[in-house]
């Protein structure tokens, strides 16, 4: 199976854009992924996300079990708190969701341009019903 970004140690950047409930218009923004190996298949991702107006924020995400295309993925968030989720892969996209009844609901789901570049696109609702939605680009900017 090919190896994505998620899956190898390195820092990605990117920019895009978060369309947030209630507001006019959408946000341009800045990800920032280091990722590192833990050893025996693990790894963890931080996320760092940049929103114009809004404090950062920070997200951890650990991986594990990357068999047949699948595997776990927890996320881990002083704010929210800590979820699990599954994903798959194939050889172009890289894809996970988290189904935690009312309090964590969406999915991301990035798709390889290039060895080098990702596109991505992320959906998450919140309460009442109105979803979060986050979209552009990574490129890998060296090792971690």
């Amino acid at each position: 199976m090919t190896n994505h970004f998620l899956f190898q140690e390195g820092l990605w950047e990117g920019t895009g854009e978060i369309t947030i409930p209630l507001s006019e218009k959408p946000y341009p923004l800045i990800v920032r992924w280091t990722v590192t190996a833990l050893g025996n298949g693990r790894f963890k991702a931080v996320q760092r996300v940049e929103v114009e107006s809004h404090e950062p924020m920070v997200n951890t995400f650990t991986l594990s079990g990357k068999e047949d295309g699948e595997f776990q993925i927890n996320l881990e968030n002083d704010s929210i708190g800590m979820f699990s989720g599954s994903g798959v892969s194939d050889r172009d996209k890289l894809a996970w969701e988290f189904t935690h009844n009312g309090m964590l609901e969406g999915y991301e789901v990035y798709e390889r341009k290039s060895n080098e570049e990702y596109s991505f696109r992320a959906e998450y609702l919140g309460g009442e019903g109105v979803a979060t939605v986050v979209s552009g680009n990574i490129l890998l900017k060296g090792e971690s």
